[in-house]
C-alpha cells in the first residue's frame, strides 16, 4: 500500500521562487518530509519501541537555513559525490577543470550549480515523490547535459526507498546520493558518540592526508 502523501509550501528562496514540502506518512505513525530545494529530506519520524515518536534526521526549519548552509544537510548530492583531486579530471583525453569548493579539490558538486543548491522540479506519482533537475552542458565545468531524477517512496515496514537516475547526451562522471545526518536518539537529543553502524563489507577505500581516495581497495 503506497503512503499518504501531502504537499504544502515550505518558504521562498532569497530569489522569491516557492520551496514545495512533501510529507509521506504510512499507517505505523512514520513519517518523512522532502522539500524541492536541493531534494532534502528536512524530517524523518518515526516510533520506538514505546511508541514515542522521534526525529532522527538533522534539517533546518526554513528555506534560509539550507541557503546559507556549507553542510549539505539532508540534501540530494550531485552531479558527483564526494571529493575530486585538484578539480580536475581527464574523460577521452581531454582535461575537463572543474569548480575548486574544498581547498583545491571539487567537493560534493562544486559551488552554486551543484544540485543541493537548485530548486528541483517536484510531483507526486503512485504515492511516492519524484523530483527532476537539467544540469546544463558545463554545469562546474562538466561535459554534457544531465537530467537527474530521485523518488522518495515510504512503505508500511518503514523503509525509505530512494532511487536516483542521470541521463546524459555525452560521457561524464555521475555518483549521486543523499547526504542526511542522523541522530537515533532524535533531533536535538545529544551528541552520537555511543551510536554504531555495520556495514556489510569485505573491502574499503584507504585515503590521503587531502580525503582524496589513493584508488587502493584495502581489505577490512
Amino acid at each position: 500500500m503506497p503512503s499518504n502523501v501531502t504537499e504544502r509550501v515550505f518558504g521562498r528562496t532569497s530569489l522569491g521562487k516557492d520551496v514545495k514540502a512533501y510529507t509521506l506518512t504510512n499507517a505505523t505513525n512514520m513519517s518523512v518530509t522532502v522539500i524541492s530545494y536541493g531534494a532534502a529530506i528536512t524530517e524523518i519520524k518515526v516510533p520506538d519501541k514505546t511508541g514515542k515518536v522521534s526525529d532522527v534526521t538533522l534539517g533546518f526549519d526554513n528555506v534560509s537555513g539550507y541557503e546559507a548552509s556549507e553542510y549539505f544537510i539532508g540534501a540530494t548530492i550531485g552531479r558527483v559525490a564526494n571529493r575530486i583531486a585538484n578539480g580536475q579530471f581527464k574523460l577521452d583525453g581531454e582535461l575537463y577543470n572543474l569548480t575548486q569548493n574544498n581547498e583545491s579539490n571539487f567537493l560534493h558538486g562544486g559551488g552554486c550549480g551543484a544540485f543541493h543548491k537548485r530548486l528541483w522540479e517536484s510531483s507526486v506519482v503512485d504515492g511516492l515523490v519524484s523530483m527532476s533537475l537539467c544540469s546544463l552542458d558545463g554545469d562546474e565545468g562538466f561535459p554534457g547535459q544531465l537530467d537527474a531524477t530521485v523518488t522518495f517512496q515510504l512503505n508500511e515496514n518503514n523503509e525509505l526507498t530512494m532511487n536516483f537516475t542521470a541521463k546524459t547526451n555525452k560521457p561524464t562522471p555521475v555518483n549521486l546520493t543523499n547526504h542526511a545526518y542522523f541522530n537515533l536518539s532524535g533531533q536535538g537529543a545529544g551528541d552520537i558518540y555511543d551510536h554504531a553502524v555495520t556495514i556489510a563489507a569485505k573491502q574499503y577505500l584507504p585515503k590521503d592526508e587531502k580525503n582524496i581516495p589513493t584508488g587502493r581497495l584495502a581489505l577490512v
